[in-house]
């Protein structure tokens, strides 16, 4: 009865180390896969943060361009503007021409 009981026992211990074996195989599994997240998730990390970068220089670049845009259609109107000044004054100029030619006239005659 004895070695029964102590053959039982060493049964029982054997099947303990075999799942204290497992267990601790399990362990360095789940350590690796553990390693593994962490190296991907730096890795995500990185890339969200060039994502980022990437943002920031597009919605930068949108900027600029809306700000030329902006600049353009300052200029049109200043454009637009001048030209709508440019007949009445084109008929100033050829008064002050005929003028000057009356004056010369004037000048000459005198002379």
């Amino acid at each position: 009865a004895l070695e029964r009981g102590i053959a039982a026992l060493q049964e029982e211990l054997e099947a303990s180390e075999q799942r204290v074996a497992s267990i601790e195989s399990g362990l360095r599994e789940m350590r690796r896969a553990q390693d593994t997240i962490e190296v991907d998730l730096a890795q995500y990390q990185n890339q969200a943060e060039e994502l980022r970068r990437q943002v920031d220089d597009e919605r930068k670049g949108a900027e600029d361009v809306m700000e030329i845009f902006q600049v353009q259609e300052a200029l049109r109107a200043e454009l637009t503007a001048l030209e709508a000044q440019a007949p009445p004054l084109q008929h100033r100029l050829a008064a002050l021409e005929r003028e000057l030619v009356q004056a010369q006239t004037g000048l000459r005659s005198a002379q």
